[in-house]
């Protein structure tokens, strides 16, 4: 039995370990993308959040969905721009 609760708090730890990585290191990434960039790391910290309860993960998910969502609208923008040049 304490094998098992040895094992369930080195998952914990790991978890919070991981979480906190990716609070830290979210903003640096400069791909807005779903499974390299800002775009993954917002969509798995929301989740986390619904898990651990701080506040900050919730926060930081949402900061990290502004930068993501301006450059969806750069991209839709600039293909917009190239598709009417070349009619």
């Amino acid at each position: 039995m304490t094998n098992c609760l040895k094992d369930m708090n080195q998952q914990n730890i790991f978890n919070k370990m991981l979480v906190d990585f990716m609070l830290l290191h979210g903003y640096l990434l400069d791909n807005p993308g779903l499974m390299t960039g800002k775009a993954g790391i917002m969509l798995s910290l929301y989740e986390v959040s619904q898990i651990d309860k701080r506040e900050i993960i919730k926060e930081t998910a949402f900061e990290l969905l502004k930068p993501v969502c301006n450059e969806i609208l750069k991209a839709i923008q600039i293909s917009s721009c190239r598709f009417y040049k070349k009619s």
